[in-house]
């Protein structure tokens, strides 16, 4: 049986590059097809450039946040989640509308599975 089914585009945006890769391989793997950004710039481009149909988003990347990244996804009608060590509450008040936040370590096996049923 063949699955005919368009690949959903997910922007992952991860500063560390062995976890990037790791959930990189992990989301193709599951079928999606996974544009990777280390940074905002190169997430923002992509935001603009693909037609993205969900986003996992490191909270903290070296000296900045993904913020202005779940802002442009969430003017998009794009959902997004943050990969954090943070608490909830640091970062609830900050974040534009609904988002779901994913404490670290995570298992990225899990979170195709979520965005397969979703």
């Amino acid at each position: 049986m063949t699955n005919t089914r368009e690949k959903l585009s997910v922007l992952l945006v991860e500063d560390d590059p062995l976890i990037a890769l790791d959930a990189e391989d992990t989301l193709t793997l599951a079928g999606f097809a996974c544009l990777l950004a280390y940074d905002t710039d190169t997430a923002m481009a992509l935001l603009k450039a693909h037609d993205i149909r969900a986003a996992i988003l490191d909270y903290d990347l070296g000296s900045e946040t993904s913020l202005s990244i779940a802002e442009q996804a969430y003017g998009s009608h794009i959902p997004y989640a943050f990969v954090t060590g943070r608490s909830r509450g640091e970062i609830i008040g900050h974040a534009p509308g609904p988002v779901a936040i994913l404490p670290k370590p995570v298992d990225y096996a899990d979170v195709a599975r979520q965005l397969s049923v979703a």
